[in-house]
């Protein structure tokens, strides 16, 4: 049989070696076992097309083809240079590869070569075949563990081995010339592209799936792994693909080069005669490559967990699967570092080119790593990174390598244009958006904050400052903190840290104004720079009407600035300055509903050309020019009057009564005896919150005395609820306003009695009171206004007898003359009064007359009457004519008033002896029904006496003498002090009544 491949012979040099030393075929069965069963038990695939690739050289073409009939087949048939004689010996020697290294120069540089490098991989088709056959264009062969079988058991010192393998044979060791069985649907015709056809006759189900699987899986990778095929063809059954440009759809670095002999020392021989080594990093262009396993060119079980393609001569151990521990290994991943810093830079140029490629930084690897190779290759990834130039300069996009690089400090993220404003400055700072962040870790960058890198902003052009402050408009929070020192520029040229205390105006202001208030120590931001930012980083945003309250501006006025600062300042003073601020503020209505009460405080110029406080000054014309005494008050400047206008009274200068709030000690200080009515009216400095509103009305002082009537006639016109009105003491306790005790203490115009407001709804005993001073009383022909009532109430006028105090009783009381009869009704008005204040603690024995009751029978008679001579009673010895003149209180109060008033009770003129004699009764029952705690007897007189006086009632021990119906009703009422006198005399004058009086008092709110 024509054998150009050399089949017999190879066969027969291995039955000799098995004949020589039957254990020799032990251990080739037992490799190949451990081969197809081990490594290489899911490799058939990749094993065929490494072959494939090493045939090929360069440009190959791979056609993979699974046909699942009767006779499952799996064909394998590539272009190239076909298998000859020396290929077949490779593929039936184990450890014996063919292959030459032609990579390898006399330097041990690398040139391209075949991949395979071992002779084992073939084993690989034993996986899932018996039947293998290898065709050419100058032959064919044939290997198959039948036929094998069969030659062994043609040896007789072999049989036993034979039998107790019981198949388990080297069926790749014997080839057989000619395709066999497996090669007759074959064939290789001349023309034909394929150089060498495998066919494998699969062995089971179970295999033809393990090959679907592998042909599945069959990617981009293989044409990765082997560069020597330009595409591969896959076809099961009737669906075919085709894989090929594989470049089109990849970004790939590679490296070749030599290993020193010394760094292969520790590998077996033959693998120390290939020096040269090939290194090669891929990724996909649409994103980061799964990570998964390194290649050696083929995939291993070696992890790797970088999202990217890694190929590679490395080193593997006996099974195939790993790599080898070994100094060899060691060098190549320090290389694998630098040409992965080669990838990271071709995406880099590819995405900056527009063409499709991964951002370099979703390639680093995160997390921890896989095993030992895994985090040796992810530090060498990583050092070679991190002097890559693949991050992003923040101004310019240029590439910076991470340990030159640094990054702003979270939480500050910021946009591009912010970047790259402060990239144009600091060469150093790189992009990094918010999903990148965790590489400040990983590549160790350096972080500066945000408050160091604005506050080393240049100066620069204002209007470019203005767009640096643009660029943190969104900031908020910590991060609007980060801007506290940004630098400001100034209307003086100066540059200031930080916004805090600045102030940022109207470009419409005067820059005379604006001058002037800058020498005063204003800071004003320039207006080329001025932005909204800066006013939340403490800025303050004023107007015209903002700017005449700035402390700074009351700190000129008041004369609180330095000497220095004084010099600085607009020679003419703060007047044209604060007076310019409010025509523009009163222009524009804002910010002047309550004026400051230092503008009062400006020097301006008075008619007569003294510089006085505007406070100090009229304005001409103007009603109070009249009222006032110009030697007090003098007349402002015609000059200053026809330049600024009404502006003037807005800084104090009167045209009419001014009400001004006292809540500062410089307004105190020109207010008039201010100090001397805080403490007669025993009010504190500084008021309680509660009652922080204290007014005056100023200047009352520079009243010329016959203009008063107008000034009155004025204040009843005005809204002067506020400075008339009382105001409380810390105590609770009312005190009378500054402008009342002015006019009733300073000016005298006040009643030295109260008197009574006309118009009043209760009359009583305030028909005991004075009239109104004669300085007022043209008023009282309008006292149906309510702004007339205050002023009276503030000059001493009440409206009710409760109003007047203890004072005031004792004086209004004295003027009485002697004798003089006064109605009922006003003296029952007056006990009250003086009642309710006995409770207090200002005197009243002080009173030298007091109306009092001097007759009750036949009628009520009161009389003014001097004090020694009166008692104070209540209803029961007020019966007692012994006991008048008196002042008729309730029971309880009997005491309390005498103590108060310094009289003597009705206890200390009269016994009060029960003088007739009577009879117990029982208490009607009707009685018991209203008022149940009444005692059940009392004791009824014929004519019924009291120390000899007839009276109508007593009460003894508890018990009510009476000696008629209305006295019995009487006592009752006293006695039990329920005020409801009226229905017992009902139920006593008709028992029929009870049923009404209960359901009325059911009904009456004074018993709930």
């Amino acid at each position: 049989m024509n054998d150009p491949l050399g089949a017999a012979a190879l066969r027969e040099a291995a039955l000799i070696a098995w004949r020589a030393s039957p254990a020799r075929l032990r251990e080739d069965a037992n490799s190949e076992e451990d081969h197809s069963r081990g490594g290489y038990r899911d490799r058939v695939v990749v094993e065929l097309a490494q072959n494939a690739a090493d045939a090929a050289g360069a440009g190959g073409r791979l056609l993979l083809r699974l046909t699942t009939g009767p006779e499952p087949l799996l064909v394998a048939a590539n272009t190239g240079r076909p298998l000859d004689a020396a290929g077949l010996a490779s593929l039936a020697t184990l450890r014996a590869s063919a292959k030459s290294d032609p990579r390898q120069g006399a330097d041990g540089s690398s040139r391209p070569d075949p991949v395979g490098r071992f002779g084992v991989g073939f084993a690989a088709v034993r996986a899932v075949a018996d039947e293998i056959a290898v065709l050419t264009v100058d032959g064919a062969a044939h290997f198959s563990l039948e036929r094998t079988a069969a030659a062994l058991a043609a040896e007789p010192s072999l049989a036993d081995v034979l039998d107790r393998r019981r198949g388990a044979l080297p069926a790749l060791r014997l080839p057989f010339a000619g395709p066999g069985r497996v090669g007759q649907a074959v064939t290789v015709a001349p023309g034909e592209p394929w150089a060498t056809v495998v066919v494998l006759a699969l062995r089971d189900a179970g295999a033809v799936a393990q090959v679907a699987a592998q042909l599945a899986a069959v990617d981009d990778a293989l044409l990765l792994a082997l560069p020597g095929l330009d595409s591969v063809v896959v076809e099961h059954d009737e669906d075919r693909r085709e894989l090929s440009e594989v470049h089109r759809r990849w970004i790939v670095a590679s490296a070749s080069g030599g290993l020193a002999a010394a760094d292969l020392a520790d590998r077996p021989a033959e693998e120390r005669e290939r020096r040269g080594w090939q290194l090669r990093w891929a990724v996909r262009r649409d994103g980061p490559t799964e990570a998964s396993t390194i290649h050696a060119p083929t995939p291993t079980d070696e992890p790797c967990t970088v999202p990217a393609l890694l190929i590679g001569t490395f080193p593997l151990d006996p099974s195939r699967r790993r790599l080898a521990s070994s100094t060899a290994t060691d060098l190549l991943v320090g290389r694998a570092g630098e040409v992965w810093s080669r990838l990271l830079l071709d995406c880099r140029q590819e995405r900056a080119a527009g063409r499709p490629a991964p951002d370099p930084l979703d390639l680093i690897p995160r997390g921890w790593p896989a095993g030992g190779v895994d985090g040796a290759l992810r530090e060498a990834l990583l050092a070679a990174t991190r002097a890559a130039p693949v991050l992003t300069a923040a101004g310019d996009g240029r590439g910076v390598a991470p340990r030159d690089a640094e990054v702003l400090a979270a939480p500050w993220t910021v946009d591009r244009d912010a970047l790259d404003v402060l990239g144009a400055w600091d060469a150093s700072l790189v992009r990094l958006t918010d999903p990148h962040r965790d590489l400040v870790r990983v590549l160790g960058l350096r972080s500066v904050a945000m408050s160091d890198l604005v506050e080393q902003l240049p100066a620069g052009d204002p209007s470019w400052l203005r767009r640096v402050y643009a660029l943190f408009s969104a900031a908020s929070g910590d991060a609007l903190a980060d801007l506290a020192a940004v630098p400001v520029p100034l209307r003086d040229g100066r540059v200031v840290h930080g916004a805090r205390g600045l102030v940022v105006v109207d470009d419409t202001l005067d820059d005379e104004v604006l001058d002037a208030l800058t020498d005063a120590g204003l800071r004003i931001v320039d207006a080329a720079a001025a932005h909204p930012v800066l006013e939340r980083l403490g800025a303050d945003r004023l107007d015209a009407a903002a700017l005449a309250r700035h402390p700074v501006l009351r700190s000129w006025v008041l004369g609180d600035l330095s000497p220095d600062e004084h010099d600085d300042a607009d020679d003419e003073g703060a007047a044209p300055v604060l007076l310019a601020l409010l025509e523009r503020a009163t222009d524009g209505g804002r910010g002047l509903d309550a004026p400051e009460p230092w503008w009062g405080e400006v020097l301006l110029e008075a008619e007569d050309g003294g510089i006085v406080p505007a406070r100090g000054l009229v304005l001409p014309g103007s009603d109070v020019a009249a009222w006032f005494d110009a030697e007090i008050l003098p007349r402002v400047a015609g000059s200053l009057v026809e330049r600024w206008g009404e502006t003037l009274a807005v800084v104090g200068v009167r045209r009419g009564l001014t009400a001004v709030r006292v809540h500062d000690p410089v307004v105190a200080e020109g207010i008039d005896g201010w100090a001397d009515y805080l403490d007669e009216a025993d009010l504190p400095e500084e008021p309680e919150a509660e009652d922080a509103e204290r007014w005056a009305v100023a200047d009352l002082d520079a009243v010329r005395h016959e203009a008063w009537p107008q000034v009155l006639e004025a204040l009843s016109d005005g809204g002067w609820a506020a400075p008339l009105a009382s105001v409380r003491r810390p105590d609770g306790s009312g005190a009378p306003a500054y402008t009342a005790w002015w006019l009733r203490r300073r000016a005298a115009i006040g009643a030295e009695l109260p008197f009574t407001l006309p118009g009043a709804r209760r009359r009583g005993a305030l028909d005991l009171l004075g009239r109104p001073p004669a300085a007022v009383a043209g008023l009282l022909d309008r006292s149906e206004l309510p702004a007339v009532a205050a002023l009276l109430r503030a000059l001493g006028g009440v409206g009710d007898a409760g109003e007047v105090d203890a004072s005031g009783w004792v004086a209004a009381l004295d003027a009485l003359d002697l004798d003089v009869a006064i109605d009922l009704a006003v003296a029952v008005d007056l006990w009250r009064a003086l009642t309710a204040l006995a409770a207090g603690p200002d005197p009243l024995d002080e009173l030298t007359r007091i109306p009092a009751l001097v007759e009750i029978a036949p009628s009520p008679l009161v009389r003014v009457v001097a004090a020694e001579d009166v008692a104070v009673v209540d209803p029961r010895w007020a019966q007692l004519a012994s006991c008048l003149p008196a002042v008729l209180v309730p029971s309880a109060q009997v005491e309390p008033v005498a103590h108060a008033l310094d009289l003597d009770t009705a206890a200390d003129r009269a016994d009060g002896h029960v003088t007739s004699t009577g009879h117990r009764a029982s208490m009607p029952s009707v009685l018991l029904d209203l008022l149940p705690d009444l005692p059940a007897t009392w004791v009824e007189h014929e004519d019924l006496t009291v120390d000899g006086e007839p009276v109508d009632w007593w009460i003894v021990d508890g018990e009510v003498h009476a000696s008629t119906t209305d006295g019995l009703a009487a006592g009752v009422d006293e006695l039990t002090g329920s005020r409801q006198r009226d229905r017992v005399v009902r139920l006593l004058t008709d028992p029929l009544s009870r049923a009404a009086v209960l359901l009325e008092r059911a009904a009456d709110p004074r018993d709930v």
